[in-house]
């Protein structure tokens, strides 16, 4: 039978224990792991692809919201982006203060055409 401490298993490939001799190999390799200097390069077995993946899943578990939030902020920025490159050319709007001068000269003009109507000849060409 496998003692307790031998038997337990977790995700990390230092964490598989086959034997009491490669446990205690593990401690002292893991030990060893977290006492590296910057700029040392750890040597794993498992394939580069595989270990990104599983660093994505623990922090995506570790932190949903925030892998949520930021997965919502770059879908948000490639669609703004996508969106201002296939929308074209940008046509800029009169202000308010531009379209409220340009419907007053229509409506003055239009209440002059309406009052030259009503005036007779002589005083019409005066309104005009």
């Amino acid at each position: 039978m496998v003692p307790a401490e031998v038997s337990r298993a977790t995700y990390s490939n230092t964490d598989a224990v086959l034997d009491p001799a490669d446990a205690e190999r593990n401690e002292a390799f893991r030990k060893k792991g977290n006492e590296m200097i910057a700029g040392q390069v750890q040597i794993s077995n498992e394939p580069t692809v595989a270990r990104a993946v599983a660093n994505a899943e623990g922090l995506v578990s570790h932190y949903p919201l925030s892998a949520v939030l930021v997965v919502f902020g770059v879908g948000l920025a490639v669609g703004v982006a996508l969106g201002s490159i296939l929308g074209g050319p940008h046509t800029p709007r009169p202000s308010f203060g531009q379209r409220t001068e340009l419907a007053a000269e229509k409506l003055g003009r239009q209440m002059l055409d309406s009052i030259a109507g009503v005036l007779p000849e002589s005083l019409a060409k005066y309104v005009s």
